[in-house]
């Protein structure tokens, strides 16, 4: 859109300080915003939200559900930039929809249709990335 501004957050994610976790937080903090819940402690402890340094890793972020006491997990080398600030919000997408059909039967537990489950990430990360949500 000619005459708009810029709605890239990179400059304001650096210049507010962020860093990988913040913005993990940030995202947790946007979904309990709508009374969605927070993350469980496992996934704080066993989330990989940068990339390690002691061995090589796919850095492709995606979403895990272990199905087991609400372990849930994100694999991601993130960067504290613009596309990770939206890419955050919606893997966790994916973990607020498996943490919201934790107590179905097994075979409830995948969405009707995978796009649904893109969806509800794609929502989330949109409505994060304006300077505003920071």
């Amino acid at each position: 859109y000619p005459n708009q501004p810029d709605m890239n957050v990179t400059s304001a994610l650096l210049q507010e300080g962020y860093n990988p976790l913040r913005m993990f937080k940030t995202a947790e903090s946007l979904f309990t915003s709508i009374g969605l819940r927070e993350m469980p402690e496992v996934f704080w402890e066993k989330s990989m939200i940068v990339r390690p340094d002691d061995r090589e890793v796919s850095c492709h972020a995606t979403s895990w559900d272990f199905y087991h006491n609400s372990d849930v997990r994100i694999k991601m080398c993130t960067e504290v930039n613009h596309w990770h600030f939206g890419v955050v919000h919606h893997e966790m997408g994916h973990i607020q929809y498996f943490l919201q059909y934790e107590d179905q039967p097994m075979l409830y537990k995948d969405g009707a249709n995978p796009g649904f489950h893109e969806a509800v990430g794609d929502t989330m990360a949109l409505s994060a990335m304006t300077p505003s949500h920071l």
